[in-house]
């Protein structure tokens, strides 16, 4: 769609079979199989972004701990059940989501930002029929008296839910932009990396619906990679090969690579930021290491 994945696919299947493969003479090492699930389709380019920082952090601690296996199967689970059966031991063993106190209880974090902490930053997709009633916003008590739109699995709605938001909930993805083109709430708050391809994607939809043009919301809300508490020596693993990647400069290379030129065209600095409180930030999220993170504006509270 954004992105040729499958090329990309290609390239990377054929890097897993020549790890897996011996040298003559010696015998085979048994890969370790990783296997990732998520709801959005394989040519979604985030879930392109979240395979080429998993197979990234593979590759790099072959010499470590050998060869592995990555199965990917897209598309069929939503995200509530991959949780549930990387809790329960099942045959997925990674995902990739919004921390909160209780996934870090029900699953291994690996306590780096993937996307260096895009997702603490959402500009509003709105109606341009209301955007007047997001001229004079500045407060966070200002954006609660309006609705916002959110998917019914999402982290952010715990978050705004317990910080008092009326959040009105859609079960799909695209019903979430269907709505907002009906007015059925005022306004979704979407990433920089993404809200761009999808007022692009989703434009027959909703052609009403308009980036507000004065507005930022920063809500912390790192995007992490989690294992299976039945996979302790994958989480090993995965931690070892994320630290390798930001010391390396790459994890910051890919970012910029993948999300600079809808960064720029956000212009968050030149936004008003509102912030808002998450209650459901474990304390041990990593915020002093600035080396992990995107900071256009320091993070503050209220």
């Amino acid at each position: 769609m954004f992105y040729d994945y499958q090329a990309w696919l290609r390239a990377s299947l054929a890097a897993v079979l020549l790890v897996s493969t011996s040298v003559v003479g010696e015998p085979a090492q048994v890969p370790q199989k990783v296997i990732f699930s998520d709801a959005r389709a394989s040519d979604d380019p985030r879930v392109t972004y979240k395979l080429e920082v998993l197979t990234q952090a593979l590759e790099v601690t072959q010499a470590q701990y050998g060869p592995y296996e990555l199965v990917i199967n897209n598309g069929r689970m939503t995200n509530k059940r991959v949780i549930q059966r990387l809790e329960k031991g099942g045959a997925e063993n990674v995902y990739f989501g919004v921390t909160s106190h209780e996934l870090e209880q029900r699953l291994l974090p690996i306590r780096i930002p993937t996307r260096m902490g895009v997702l603490n930053y959402r500009l509003l997709l709105i109606h341009k029929d209301n955007a007047h009633r997001f001229a004079d916003i500045r407060t966070v008590e200002q954006l609660k008296a309006l609705t916002v739109g959110l998917g019914s699995q999402w982290g952010t709605r715990q978050v705004l839910e317990s910080q008092g938001f009326s959040v009105t909930p859609s079960n799909t993805y695209d019903g979430l932009f269907k709505m907002l083109e009906t007015k059925r709430y005022d306004y979704a708050p979407r990433g920089p990396n993404e809200i761009y391809l999808e007022l692009e994607h989703f434009r027959e939809q909703m052609p009403n619906v308009i980036v507000e043009p004065t507005l930022a919301l920063f809500i912390a809300a790192p995007f992490y990679l989690f294992v299976s508490p039945h996979n302790p020596e994958l989480a090993e693993r995965l931690q070892v090969g994320l630290e390798h990647m930001v010391k390396s400069g790459w994890l910051r290379q890919h970012f910029y690579q993948h999300y600079q030129a809808n960064i720029e065209r956000a212009a968050i600095d030149k936004r008003y930021v509102i912030y808002i409180d998450n209650p459901l930030l474990p304390e041990q999220t990593p915020l002093e290491r600035s080396e992990l993170w995107y900071w256009p504006h320091p993070p503050r509270g209220n």
